[in-house]
């Protein structure tokens, strides 16, 4: 006993010595990376000091070294971009602001300047989608000028014309915009107009701090030149050229304009020496390579021109338009569509490809995969049999052939088939697999336990244990179970075996059996993945969600990118309405995952749910560029459209739609109930007629009823809702109807009369959001808290009903209650929206536990600009003001126009005695909002500074 006591006593002291090392670790390992925050968002703020001293180069160096130390922070890669446009590195930079968009900045803050690095790139057609995709940025002052100079590089000068006008009109006159209007002038060779702007642009001198403008206005002093150059007026361009070369020794453009002069005066020897200047600064440059090779030629030195000039059309390959059609062009271009899936328009250049130049196997076969995703079958198997024709010693080929012919061909057929491949191709593992699965599945045991059994020479217990799953599979539970209790009598500690017993038992309806062999085999090995998945399965099967999530837990934390996992967890988090985690679980999926197609169609499901209109704008149009006709898709995205507010793109979706539809009733039926939720009435009134075409005037009647409300007919509404209850026929959308019926004529009270005991009797949630609706639109709002309270005590899951009577809380000022539902929300910790809201609640109150709230949101949803804006303004009231300023930088990178967000980083700047930038935010804000109440607050703080 006394040993007994003496080991626990040493067992002890030893476990606290180990409790208090790991203490220390992870204080130390926390404290090293707040640290290591700390000093990112110090170098951040230097690369500022640097930039407002114009020292491009080392403000540079700054920012790079605080993307090393935190690359995904947000408002380092925008600066990083705006430094590299300001040196001239458009390269460089488009690659961190096109990281930036990726990371969600706020459209105000990169797309302009992406669009100009893209134009800097000749990437006008890029450009100009991008600038084009973002409207609400119209405010901007030099949109409508890129947009106008995208336009313009791609010869469509009316349409730059009108977007230089716009310019003008909003903003107007500048250096920026003049020049643009002379060059349009210029390049329509209208060289009088041409001139007269350009003249116009120079009377505006630039402000010569301003190294953009003194940018702008020597660009301008090169068109002006040019201008001259065509009007033959060579003495006066080349004053202009002297003049910038004076400031600028090696000026590309005034050296590249001297030499092209002395070309048509046809001056070679001048002309050649400023071209070699231009090649020594510039050497593969290809404009300057043309001017090399034609003054060669005029040398008489045609073989070095020759040999130029292969350079340069090696340089334009991907340029020429012409050469994009050419064969190993297109097809290489196929290719890299179809390997970043974007199967829509590789199919249209494989298609492309074999009507110009003929038949080619390997492009039948991705066809064939393509048509495959698609569902396609028809097509897919006309692909594949040219394929095999083509190339029939292709062992992919034939794979690919074998899971489309399992659809389409009569199983004698098929098996022929698949006995052939194998003995053409019998080391091809996957072929062998499914020749087995299928001779299983017809009842062809012997046979595919031989086939099995010379796998490896002998019958093993991996072939028999595998023969007892494609049993099972096969639902041929009588030799399933013959073979499981052969195995178990020879193996019966053996993982493999126990799991199969394990899924026999399942299938005979045995689930408790089942639970104690998979139990038994988490004691043999507990990572073995199969019995933890069988036991989250039957914790589903038994409702039992809570366990079955411990069971995914478990599975990821040692397999943690699991697709298959994954998925189930975000299944089963979707049933438990977790919807961000569902969709972290989603995102996490590999795109190489089969039913990948599924899942970004899911996730887009998920992100309307949310309302996270911005991703699922973003994931339709990747959706789109693998099918842009998908009704699915089509559907989802009028509905985007719709909540966005931008009626007029949801009408026509449905319109494209339509037209994909117009010979299915039943689907133009389900468009034209969309089409009504739209207000649409037209384009329902013609679905209505072709319903009727297609189906003898046969149009419901609550379509009718629908469309009768839509245009006031309340007569005929009310004539159709008497009847249909009369008939007891459907019964409960038709009362819904009569609910609106009576909205419709201004009758709320008796609408809520109607629609409380359909309510009560249904417990809709649809029903439950319109009687709240009522109930604050009559100002009954203790009925709403009430119905909501009652509500939530049974539907746990319901991240809605929690949200709007918080909501209501709030408003009402009753900021207890919206505590109190917040915080009984079961799964709180992984919903980071009412974190962040509880966060708010608690700043004023509890300031501590506000910044708990505050860092648990932030640390599940990290981009988020108002979780940023929460967490940094709480540590700022926490006078922590060096680390909420980081932050507080990420929500306004995110959200460029939020007034708040300015107001609290120039506080905070103010706070740090940071003057001058403190000034810049406030007056960001202030054209946002003047009415805040800490613009006071800050002008007063900004004088005590200045004292």
């Amino acid at each position: 006993m006394r040993y007994c006591f003496l080991f626990n006593t040493a067992m002890k002291n030893y476990l606290s010595s180990q409790f208090i090392t790991f203490i220390f670790a992870i204080t130390m390992v926390l404290y090293s990376a707040h640290c290591y925050a700390e000093q990112a968002n110090s170098t951040y703020e230097n690369a500022l000091s640097y930039l407002q001293q114009g020292k491009l180069n080392e403000a540079e160096i700054a920012v790079k070294n605080s993307i090393i130390e935190r690359p995904n922070y947000l408002p380092a890669r925008l600066l990083l971009g705006d430094i590299l446009l300001q040196k001239g590195q458009p390269q460089s930079a488009e690659k961190e602001l096109t990281i930036a968009l990726t990371l969600q900045a706020d459209s105000f803050a990169v797309v302009i300047p992406l669009v100009e690095a893209k134009l800097f790139l000749y990437k006008h057609q890029e450009a100009l989608t991008l600038i084009n995709d973002h409207p609400q940025l119209a405010t901007d002052r030099k949109y409508f000028l890129l947009q106008g100079n995208a336009h313009k590089a791609l010869s469509q000068y009316k349409q730059a014309k009108k977007s230089y006008q716009q310019s003008l009109y909003i903003h107007g006159e500048t250096i920026a915009l003049l020049t643009a209007m002379a060059d349009l002038a210029f390049k329509k060779n209208e060289l009088p107009k041409a001139l007269e702007l350009v003249n116009q642009a120079l009377l505006i001198a630039p402000i010569t701090s301003n190294e953009q403008q003194s940018r702008q206005y020597q660009g301008t002093k090169i068109l002006k030149a040019e201008i001259l150059k065509k009007n033959k007026a060579f003495d006066q361009a080349t004053l202009i050229y002297d003049e910038i070369l004076q400031e600028e020794i090696n000026n590309r453009q005034a050296l590249f304009g001297k030499a092209n002069i002395f070309l048509e005066q046809h001056k070679l020897n001048d002309a050649l020496l400023f071209t070699l200047k231009l090649r020594e600064n510039h050497p593969d440059d290809p404009y300057i390579k043309l001017l090399h090779s034609s003054i060669l030629a005029l040398q008489g030195n045609g073989k070095k021109a020759r040999i130029l000039l292969r350079d340069i059309q090696q340089q334009f390959l991907n340029l020429s338009t012409e050469q994009r059609h050419e064969p190993e062009v297109l097809l290489l271009a196929a290719n890299v569509d179809f390997i970043n899936q974007s199967y829509f328009q590789a199919k249209q250049k494989f298609t492309e490809y074999i009507t110009d130049y003929g038949e080619n196997a390997t492009i039948r076969r991705n066809l064939a995969t393509i048509e495959l995703r698609n569902n396609k079958f028809d097509n897919a198997q006309q692909h594949i049999d040219k394929a095999l024709q083509l190339k029939p010693s292709s062992a992919d080929i034939t794979l690919l052939a074998s899971y489309i012919y399992q659809k389409q061909l009569p199983i004698k057929e098929f098996l022929s088939f698949l006995s052939d491949s194998h003995m053409k191709f019998p080391d091809n593992i996957l072929l062998r697999d499914q020749y087995i699965n299928v001779l299983v599945g017809e009842g062809l045991f012997e046979k595919a336990e031989s086939m099995l059994n010379k796998i490896n020479g002998n019958s093993t217990i991996a072939s028999k244990t595998l023969l007892g799953f494609l049993q099972l599979q096969a639902g041929k539970l009588e030799q399933a179970t013959i073979t499981t209790q052969k195995l178990l009598n020879q193996f019966p500690n053996k993982v493999e075996v126990l799991q199969l017993s394990a899924e026999l038992s399942l299938k005979l309806g045995k689930p408790d059996d089942a639970k104690k062999l998979l139990s038994q085999c988490l004691i043999l090995d507990e990572k073995f993945r199969p019995a933890l998945l069988s036991l989250a399965g039957i914790s589903l099967n038994e409702n039992k969600l809570e366990q079955a999530e411990q069971y995914y837990q478990q599975l990821l934390s040692f397999y943690p990118n699991d697709s298959h996992t994954l998925q189930l967890y975000a299944d089963l988090a979707i049933k438990q309405q977790q919807y961000y985690l569902a969709i972290k679980l989603l995102s996490a999926i590999d795109k190489s995952h089969p039913h990948h197609l599924e899942n970004q169609k899911a996730l887009l499901s998920l992100y309307m749910s949310t309302n996270q209109f911005d991703q699922a704008k973003q994931l339709i149009g990747q959706l789109q560029n693998i099918d842009a006709f998908d009704q699915e898709m089509l559907l989802t995205k009028s509905k985007l459209e719709k909540q966005l507010g931008q009626l007029a793109l949801a009408r026509k979706t449905l319109k494209i739609l339509f037209g994909l539809i117009y010979d299915e009733v039943l689907k133009i039926e389900r468009i034209t109930l969309l089409q009504l939720d739209l207000n649409d009435t037209e384009a329902a009134h013609r679905s209505i007629n072709r319903i009727a075409q297609l189906s003898n005037n046969n149009v419901p009647d609550y379509i009718q009823a629908r469309y009768a409300l839509a245009i006031k007919d309340l007569e005929k509404v009310k004539t159709l809702i008497k009847s249909q209850l009369a008939n007891g026929k459907d019964t409960l959308k038709w009362q819904e109807l009569n609910v609106y019926y009576s909205l419709a004529n201004e009758q709320t009270a008796k609408a809520i009369k109607q629609l409380t005991p359909l309510y009560e009797q249904h417990k809709q949630r649809s029903h439950l959001q319109l009687l709240s609706q009522l109930y604050l639109q009559s100002n009954q709002t203790d009925k709403v808290i009430l119905i909501l309270s009652n509500w939530i005590k049974k539907q746990k899951h319901d991240t809605w009903a929690f949200s709007q009577l918080a909501n209501i809380a709030e408003q009402t000022n009753n900021k207890a209650l919206a505590i109190e539902t917040y915080e009984a929300f079961p799964y709180l910790e992984k919903q980071p929206f009412f974190l962040n809201n509880l966060a708010n609640l608690y700043q004023e109150t509890d300031k501590t536990e506000a910044l708990i709230y505050a860092r648990k949101a932030h640390k599940l949803l990290p981009e988020f600009a108002p979780i940023n804006d929460t967490l940094g303004w709480i540590l700022v009231l926490n006078e922590k003001n060096q680390q909420g300023l980081s932050f507080l930088r990420e929500a306004v990178a995110r959200d460029a126009k939020s007034a708040i967000y300015h107001y609290h980083l120039a506080y905070t700047l103010a706070k740090l005695k940071r003057k001058a930038l403190a000034k810049v935010s406030l007056l960001q804000a202030q054209d946002i909002d003047k009415n805040h109440p800490l613009n006071k607050q800050i002008q007063k703080l900004l004088s005590i500074n200045t004292q």
